[in-house]
């Protein structure tokens, strides 16, 4: 539950005081539910939402949430993400230095090298699958020792086994983080033991990216602009979207959003014209069938809404799912992030209009790269962005499938 019901329907006891809230501490998505039962439900139903869309107008609602903390920190967070929105334009990220960390032992060859990797949840998707076999081949080609570990999601394990890899005095930690702040403390004993931490695919919280040696891997934030481009396209700049979110709490999830929303903002601003208007938000999890519970909800939520914008094809696939045979989906466009090779075909037959294409492969390559360099004692730049490409039915001919 999130931490305002548990602390409504705790409150007159003692265990309340023993609750921890886990990530997120507040919930992004606007999936709260009041039920009506009994023979004048229609009635109290009706009456009910008179009265809350009265409040919305004159905006009472909004005030009882300030008063309470609520959108607070979520808009703290956001504001911050969009301050520095300049940090993920390649020209401005050649100056970021990171924690400088070098190894405890320079190695020249790579024969001699052990690198650990901490993964986020290699059985989620197939992104995930591909990069860890390529990544694997790869370091077995330079001959390089590699201690593997998978999270599976959980931040616990994750602490857990990045102090087994502090201890085991891997050369280069490389980290697909499972949470954007949690990690922080542990990436700080990393820094004492003089191991430096790369990150790979996701990044964290600015607040611990001076732990960090350097990041490899798609410009998320970049992503999510890219993606709003192809919304607009589709659109011809106008309409009401909802988006379906990755994993909540996880950094890739709100940079694809957030970049989304900057550049959506960025191109009304530009063009009076163009009004697109995102009216709701939930999480998919990276999962197609969470997706499409997630969907079907918007749907029997909203009376229409033109267009779903998905964190990545996974989640866009399980929307379409959704869609299949209802009423309202006639004219709903699908966009996406993160091309796959169901997404690829999905385009192609003109179920979703576009997608964002970035290679596991080229991802997991250079992670492995930059290991080698900071092994080596060399200078690596802090931030090392992998192509990104939208995809359209209009391009999509010179676009070769994806694999996974």
């Amino acid at each position: 539950m999130d931490k305002m019901t548990i602390n409504y329907l705790f409150k007159n006891s003692v265990v309340s005081e023993n609750i921890k809230t886990l990530s997120p501490p507040l919930q992004i998505s606007s999936e709260f539910y009041i039920g009506f039962g009994g023979l004048r439900e229609k009635e109290i139903r009706e009456s009910f939402k008179k009265g809350m869309d009265a409040m919305v107008s004159n905006g009472k609602v909004q005030k009882i949430l300030n008063e309470h903390g609520y959108y607070s920190a979520n808009e703290n967070l956001d504001e911050q993400y969009r301050k520095k929105a300049g940090q993920y334009e390649v020209s401005s990220t050649e100056v970021f230095k990171g924690s400088g960390v070098k190894p405890i032992s320079i190695k020249s060859e790579t024969n001699a090298m052990h690198f650990g990797i901490a993964g986020f949840y290699w059985g989620t998707d197939s992104y995930q699958r591909v990069y860890r076999e390529t990544f694997i081949e790869s370091s077995n080609i330079l001959g390089a020792k590699i201690t593997e570990h998978d999270a599976e999601g959980s931040v616990d394990n994750q602490i857990r086994q990045i102090r087994e890899l502090i201890k085991n005095k891997v050369d280069v930690i490389i980290l697909w983080p499972a949470h954007s702040k949690k990690l922080i403390p542990v990436l700080k004993e990393a820094r004492l033991a003089s191991i430096p931490v790369m990150l790979t695919n996701t990044t964290i919280d600015m607040s611990g990216l001076e732990f960090i040696r350097a990041y490899t891997g798609p410009n998320n934030f970049m992503e999510g602009r890219v993606a709003a481009r192809i919304m607009i396209d589709a659109l011809k700049g106008k309409g009401k979207i909802v988006e379906i979110q990755g994993f909540p709490g996880y950094a890739t999830a709100r940079e694809r959003s957030l970049g989304f929303e900057y550049e959506l903002n960025k191109q009304q601003e530009e063009d009076p014209s163009i009004n697109i208007e995102i009216i709701d938000s939930v999480s998919g999890y990276w999962s197609r069938e969470k997706a499409k519970a997630a969907a079907e909800r918007l749907l029997n939520r909203h009376k229409d809404f033109d267009g779903i914008y998905a964190g990545d094809d996974n989640m866009a696939i399980g929307a379409i799912e959704a869609l299949k045979g209802n009423i309202k989906s006639k004219n709903i466009v699908i966009t996406s992030a993160t091309l796959f090779g169901e997404g690829y075909d999905f385009i192609k037959q003109g179920e979703i209009y576009g997608s964002v294409r970035q290679s596991p492969k080229e991802d997991a390559r250079a992670a492995l790269s930059a290991a080698v360099k900071i092994a080596r004692g060399e200078e690596v730049p802090f931030y090392n962005f992998i192509n990104l490409k939208a995809v359209t039915k209009e391009n999509i001919e010179s676009i070769k499938r994806p694999g996974f």
